[in-house]
């Protein structure tokens, strides 16, 4: 099953041709503090192999470091599409987190935005955080058909993510 997974994404992410990288703000604030993964990062590994770049991403770090809110609007104007915003499973829910997000790049500009919580319970669990962690290869496909969604004929058939509407 291991080999099957890691072949899996091996072959996915060989096959990504990454001449114009998408470019990624990622999460929202966390009790006042906005978390931006290191490029070592598994998460920023992800968007990478996926021909994303996760913005703010420091290079050669794998924690992540806090940026403050204005530092998130200035990278949020350099973003194509915005990923994982908390619990916010609507644009208009997003909008209302914080009174400068909708002036955020893909909020304002009509951007794509995707959150990892497709599979979720009433209780709280998230399968991305569950099932996700054994399964790259399938947040991968997600990634691919999200950031490239002309070569994806089944791009609303997605494991893990949901695109905020």
């Amino acid at each position: 099953v291991f080999s099957y997974v890691r072949d899996r994404y091996e072959t996915l992410a060989e096959s990504v041709e990454a001449t114009d990288r998408v470019k990624v703000l990622l999460n929202i604030p966390y009790a006042d503090a906005w978390y931006i993964p290191g490029a070592e990062n598994y998460m920023s590994q992800l968007v990478r192999d996926a021909a994303g770049e996760v913005l703010g991403a420091q290079a050669g770090a794998s924690k992540s470091r806090v940026v403050s809110l204005e530092d998130a609007y200035g990278i949020s104007q350099k973003a194509d599409i915005w990923l994982n915003p908390g619990h916010c499973r609507t644009r208009s829910q997003l909008a209302s987190v914080h009174q400068l997000f909708p002036s955020f790049g893909p909020l304002a500009n009509d951007l794509p935005i995707y959150n990892n919580t497709l599979r979720t319970t009433p209780e709280g669990g998230n399968d991305f955080w569950e099932s996700g962690a054994i399964r790259p290869d399938l947040i991968l496909q997600d990634l691919r058909k999200i950031f490239s969604p002309s070569e994806s004929s089944d791009r609303l058939e997605l494991n893990y993510f949901i695109g905020l509407q």
